[in-house]
């Protein structure tokens, strides 16, 4: 029997190695993949609004490359956690790839959504990310929104559309501030 329960632990424990990004804690796009499947399909069955931000660590590669990757590592958590803080607890928060995250906003319309990422970019600015060599980092992200259906009925339509809205917030913020 315990060498059962120690099987069944580790498989849980590979499972969940397998959805989680090491560096942030948050989900992975392997998660994302099955976690907006089963999002658009509950949105279809309910009638109900799904959006999903899509965010982008600005100057991350400036980060990286005048204070060093650990630098750059400790800036993702930052924004990892602060989306942890900022969303709900059935919300899901997930390490895109590099520098982006998607955040998953269920029955949630795209003006609770673009309200829910300035929440997110105020915070991430107000972090104070100290370097080991006393050095303050500024932090900022871009932030786009889209919601379904009205943006798209499936993920890569939202996903592009969210794409270009953040793309529009990155330029715009170098104009007229970074918020959405």
């Amino acid at each position: 029997a315990a060498a059962v329960v120690h099987n069944a632990l580790v498989f849980e424990r590979t499972q969940e190695q397998a959805f989680k990004d090491a560096l942030t804690g948050l989900a992975n796009p392997r998660a994302l993949q099955f976690q907006v499947a089963r999002e658009l399909a509950r949105a279809r069955r309910t009638s109900s609004p799904f959006s999903l931000i899509l965010l982008d660590l600005d100057d991350f590669k400036t980060i990286n490359d005048e204070h060093g990757h650990l630098a750059g590592d400790r800036a993702l958590q930052e924004v990892a956690k602060v989306l942890q803080q900022t969303t709900r607890p059935y919300d899901t928060c997930i390490r895109y790839g590099g520098d982006e995250f998607v955040v998953l906003l269920p029955s949630c319309g795209r003006a609770e959504a673009e309200e829910q990422g300035r929440r997110v970019q105020e915070a991430v600015a107000a972090i104070s990310l100290r370097t080991d060599s006393g050095n303050d980092i500024a932090l900022r992200v871009s932030a786009g929104a889209s919601a379904f259906p009205a943006d798209g009925e499936s993920y890569e339509r939202l996903l592009a559309r969210a794409d270009r809205r953040m793309y529009r917030n990155k330029a715009e913020s170098k104009t007229r501030g970074p918020f959405l």
